[in-house]
Order: structure tokens, then sequence, then C-alpha cells
């Protein structure tokens, strides 16, 4: 169990050619497909819990969406540019992960009762380079490509400086989301591990609503092009990291809160959702407490400074990482 989630790059992929496979090899993996696909599929374990799934959930990327719920908002920034909302109504969540989550890290905790007080709207989507470009006139991103990828490489001043000019463009309240607004609307009503589900085979499922490590080639992907949770918010999970308004403190205060806001003072912003550049690696993440669960939590500072290749990687604080960063913003209704 680990105390807190520092926002570390990845050290680049290799890639090495696979060996000629042996006819006896394909023979064997035709026999051992055949064998897998003529089981039965697993019943409902005792307790309600779900059973297996027969299959991972298609993971085949879709369109993004290109327009806002009914009830919903859309923001005209102009040059054919638009900003999509998601209504997120009021209500009590519980904060935090229990003690027994997979992945946990201690700063998770302790689990708390958080009552958000007024609905609001919330980004369908991380902000892309094109948002970005049209609203402040540069493009910041290590992957610069422009278009619907997200905007990455993002200080948590130019993210608020990003809310203040829409603010003023288009007469709205702009802001970054506090903490608990992020993991109630990631949560979307749920209480489990993922917004999708908590039992031992969800992680498989992962693909299917997060750009990962493992499916995203070692690279920024569009936004908009996995599932969204219930309440309609995209890539809240594994696209890039995301600021939120709080300081950041090494767990929660106990007792229940309403419309919390954060530590008054601090030296880190606190950084939701993961990124694609963490788990899974294989069956599961080789940093389970990086897997972008909907408590996990990140900060910046610390860093690994990747040396020559076959040396250890080795700590240091000579840099804040932030190439894999960039945020979602929130409206508030009036």
């Amino acid at each position: 169990m680990t105390s807190k989630t520092i926002v570390t790059p990845m050290p680049p992929m290799t890639t090495t050619r696979p060996e000629s496979p042996s006819m006896l090899s394909v023979v064997a993996g035709l026999a051992v497909a055949l064998v897998i696909a003529a089981a039965p599929l697993a019943a409902a374990e005792p307790g309600g819990k779900p059973a297996r799934p027969s299959k991972k959930p298609a993971d085949a990327p879709a369109a993004a969406p290109t327009a806002a719920p009914a009830d919903g908002l859309s923001v005209d920034l102009g040059n054919g540019l638009s900003m999509l909302f998601a209504r997120i109504p009021a209500g009590t969540f519980l904060m935090g992960s229990p003690e027994t989550e997979q992945g946990r890290s201690t700063d998770e905790g302790p689990q708390h009762e958080v009552t958000i007080s007024r609905p609001f709207f919330m980004g369908m989507l991380p902000v892309t380079q094109a948002q970005y470009q049209e609203v402040m006139g540069d493009n910041p991103s290590v992957t610069a490509r422009g278009g619907d990828f997200p905007v990455d490489n993002v200080r948590w001043e130019q993210a608020v400086e990003f809310c203040r000019k829409l603010s003023k463009k288009t007469g709205k309240t702009v802001r970054l989301p506090t903490e608990a607004e992020f993991e109630y609307a990631t949560r979307a009503g749920t209480t489990t591990r993922y917004f999708y589900g908590a039992d031992a085979y969800d992680i498989k499922q992962l693909g299917a609503y997060a750009w990962t490590f493992k499916d995203c080639k070692n690279d920024l992907q569009p936004v908009g092009r996995k599932r969204p949770n219930p309440w309609g918010l995209h890539d809240t999970y594994g696209m890039v990291w995301q600021w939120c308004s709080d300081w950041y403190a090494d767990g929660y205060p106990a007792g229940k809160q309403t419309d919390p806001q954060g530590p008054e003072t601090g030296t880190e912003r606190v950084l939701r959702g993961g990124a694609w550049c963490v788990g899974p690696h294989a069956d599961e993440d080789r940093l389970g407490r990086m897997l972008p669960r909907s408590a996990v939590r990140g900060v910046t500072g610390t860093w690994y400074k990747w040396p020559a290749p076959g040396s250890v990687a080795k700590l240091g604080r000579e840099y804040t990482q932030v190439g894999r960063i960039g945020f979602r913003v929130v409206v508030e209704l009036r």
C-alpha cells in the first residue's frame, strides 16, 4: 500500500522482432483457443457477485460525441469549434476508496461522505488542442497535433488562465473542477472500483473505457474514442492526468463534508484520472496503484529520470513532469 501516486514519465517502449512460431506451437495455440471457446460461461457467484464475462467488451474506437445531451450545454468557441458539457446532478456520495480496494493508495482515505449541493455542467471531454489554441492562442503540447487530441504539457496556472479567458469570452463562470466534483462525476452514482464494476475481471474491461499503456501504442490518442461513463463523460480514466482546483493533502479529513474545496494551502495541486502511460501492462498493472480507478489521485514533483539504456532509473527532483497532464472544465449553473 502506498502513500500517494507520483506522476512519472514511463520509459520509452521498445519492441523486439518476435521469432517465427513453429508449426507445433501454432497447432497447440489453436487447440487451447478451441478449448476456451467451448468452455461454459461461469454462473453468478454466491452473494450476487457478477459472473465472469464471456468476453471483454468491444473496445474499437468510436466517433467522438458531436452534440451535448438535451439537458447539457454546448459552448461556441468560434471558428467552428464548440465545447460539450453534461449536466451533473446534485447528490451525495462516498469519496475515496475502502481499505480493501485493490491498488489503493493510503491518500485515498479515509473514505467519507460528501454532498455536492448544486448541479453543474462538466466537460464531456478533456480540453482539446484545437480548443486550447482557439482560446489561448498557442499549443503547449508535447505531442502538438492539434484537432481533437487532448492538450497536454499544461501547467495548473495555464489551465486556470484558460478558464479565466473562456469565462470572459462566453459570459459564463468557467473553472477547474474541485477534486470532489471530479470523483463524483466520474463515479456517476456508482460505488465500485471502476464505474462499470468491481469484480476480479473488471481490469479486463478497462480498455473499453480508457486509453492505457497496454493499448495506446505508447502515444497520445484523440479524445472521445472510448465508452463514456453513465453520465456521458469520456476519458475520465486513462487519457491525460487532469488538473483539479484543490491543493493536495496526503489523505482526507474525516467526517461528512459539503462542497469541499480542499486544503487552504499546499505545495502541489491534485491530479485525477490517470493517464495513457499507466497500466494495465499485463493482466494486472505492475504499478497497480496507478491504475486509473475512480478514486486514484496524482501529484507532480518527483519523477523518474531515465538514464542510459540498461542502467537503473533513479529518483530525482530536477524537473516537474507535466507532459501527460491536461484538464477538463466545469461551467457553473446559474
